[in-house]
């Protein structure tokens, strides 16, 4: 190996661990510099690994535990432990355990030091042995599930370890949870930068059980260096028990939440303008399958929780968006810099004119919903309305974020196509013929004149007819001024870019390097302008 100890930690970490054990092999030199790198990591072990990791701890353990009695002064363990003696210097683990920076997550660990009941020691004891063994381990990512929260001794040792060093803290727990047993965890994680929730909190403590953990400990009003939040379904408790919690998280700057409880929403509404002052970003998730059916008012109440105004909003709706829902949105677009939204019903979809024209910072708008597969309707914005002309002159409106936006991933649709007639799409509702309103709105695509990343297709079973052509005749001449795109996708739109439109783009749009959804097989123009790309410019990536 080499002798600069950064270029050796490159290549170690490129390797496998079976590579890494073979280089081990080569020398004492070798077996130096890549022994380290080979403990390091003990996370995703194969079934046969994890059964030699847990003999290695029990029979650590259980030397220990033969030590220890000696030295109680047990004289009768002296000639036992001579006989039985793993090694005449330090075992594996006591050698290599200041060496270990990862381990599978508490949960995990459980699991893999699970043994029947009636075989000693027990899998909690062997975790809190291996902690001991490993004491400079990287556990700035924490998660902590049910099975690890199941008696006092578990939340002993995770405390004792794992807790004061955690900056990521996430508890995931589907059983009812004590309140008493969150604060625990949550007091004793003084460092926590990130804290996720997924909780089933019960409403009153037990009182038969046996609380035995010690439950005093200093703490300030809030929690300072938390700055996300990530409240994932979380349901039960008292409002008392919630209010408690959100109230710690006066500067948090991010929050992702999951709406499963009226109540929590509640609180989480009530909390917001007056204790959470440097909240700028906000990620609201409803999904039938997870989420509750939350009332337009509150869902509003939750949008209009930024004092400062929000910088980022996330928002992802699977039922019908009311206009409450949309005013509330309204009185943050002059701060606005990411818009990132989904609804159910296409006709609220309209009302993203007023996004793009208010909004002087924005520079990401996105309404296609990547996750495609947990979707059945696809919302859309009609090209009459994206085209947004004054009455009175005919000429387009100017938007305030013209020069801001970089990145637009928005369906454009109800176009008339008379070249598609013959498969059934002639958009008779709409007056004109498709290129009298398909130039306009590349006119008002021109307008974005910093678009990096242009998204006008998803990845989706049912294919756009009524679309844009995307083909130099029908106006993409238009946008010879985006020289700043780079990413270019077209999915399952009934484009006609042929060879003559792929050559136009290259040479007009110098950045570019990524070009979805060209529709091969369609026509051999398509086919062709793929082979073209394929050949003269093999970096532009083609999916």
């Amino acid at each position: 190996m080499f002798d600069l100890l950064e270029l050796d930690e490159v290549i170690c970490q490129q390797l496998k661990r079976q590579d890494l054990a073979q280089c081990a092999r080569v020398n004492k030199k070798w077996n130096r510099v890549v022994t380290p790198h080979l403990w390091s990591n003990m996370t995703n072990l194969s079934e046969d690994r994890q059964m030699d990791f847990q003999i290695m701890i029990r029979e650590d353990y259980l030397y220990e535990q033969q030590r220890l009695q000696l030295q109680e002064g047990d004289l009768g363990m002296e000639q036992h432990v001579q006989e039985h003696r793993l090694s005449p210097a330090l075992s594996t683990l006591e050698k290599y355990g200041p060496w270990i920076r990862r381990l599978p997550y508490p949960g995990d660990l459980l699991s893999i030091l699970h043994s029947p009941e009636e075989k000693k020691p027990a899998a909690h004891e062997l975790i809190h042995h291996l902690y001991k063994r490993c004491p400079f381990l990287d556990v700035q990512e924490l998660s902590i599930t049910e099975g690890a929260l199941s008696s006092n001794d578990k939340l002993r040792t995770i405390e004792e370890y794992l807790l004061r060093h955690a900056r990521d803290l996430r508890v995931y727990c589907c059983s009812k949870m004590e309140p008493r047993r969150l604060k625990y965890l949550l007091k004793r994680c003084p460092n926590k930068e990130k804290l996720s929730l997924q909780v089933k909190v019960s409403n009153t403590e037990d009182a038969k059980e046996d609380w035995a953990v010690d439950q005093t400990v200093d703490e300030s009003d809030d929690w300072v260096q938390l700055k996300e939040v990530r409240l994932y379904s979380c349901e039960g408790g008292s409002k008392e028990f919630w209010l408690w919690l959100l109230k710690r998280l006066s500067h948090i700057r991010r929050l992702e939440f999951w709406p499963r409880d009226e109540v929590v929403a509640e609180c989480l509404a009530e909390v917001m303008l007056t204790d959470m002052a440097e909240l700028d970003e906000i990620h609201l998730i409803h999904d039938i399958y997870i989420a509750a059916d939350l009332p337009d008012d509150l869902v509003a109440a939750l949008l209009s929780g930024s004092r400062k105004g929000w910088k980022v909003v996330k928002a992802k709706f699977m039922w019908d968006v009311g206009e409450v829902i949309m005013e509330a949105l309204a009185n943050h677009f002059p701060t606005l810099e990411v818009f990132d939204v989904n609804f159910c019903e296409d006709y609220m979809f309209n009302d993203l004119v007023r996004v793009l024209s208010s909004s002087p910072n924005l520079h990401t708008l996105i309404t296609i919903d990547d996750n495609w597969l947990l979707r059945c309707q696809n919302p859309h914005l009609e090209a009459v309305k994206f085209i947004d002309r004054d009455a009175n002159t005919g000429l387009l409106k100017a938007w305030k974020c013209e020069t801001t936006l970089k990145v637009l991933k928005l369906k454009i649709r109800g176009i008339p196509r008379p070249d598609l007639e013959g498969d059934g799409v002639v958009g008779e509702e709409y007056p004109g013929q498709g290129h009298e309103i398909q130039r306009p709105v590349y006119d008002r695509l021109a307008r974005f004149t910093n678009l990096e990343t242009l998204w006008l297709g998803e990845y989706r079973w049912l294919d756009q007819w009524d679309c844009l052509e995307m083909s130099l005749e029908s106006g993409l001449y238009k946008l010879k001024g985006l020289k700043a795109l780079k990413e270019l996708n077209v999915w399952c739109m009934k484009t006609k870019i042929g060879l003559e439109e792929v050559q136009w783009m290259t040479e007009n749009w110098p950045r570019l390097n990524a070009i979805n959804g060209i529709d091969r097989g369609f026509s051999d123009d398509n086919d062709r302008a793929v082979r073209w790309l394929q050949e003269y410019h093999p970096k532009i990536r083609l999916q």
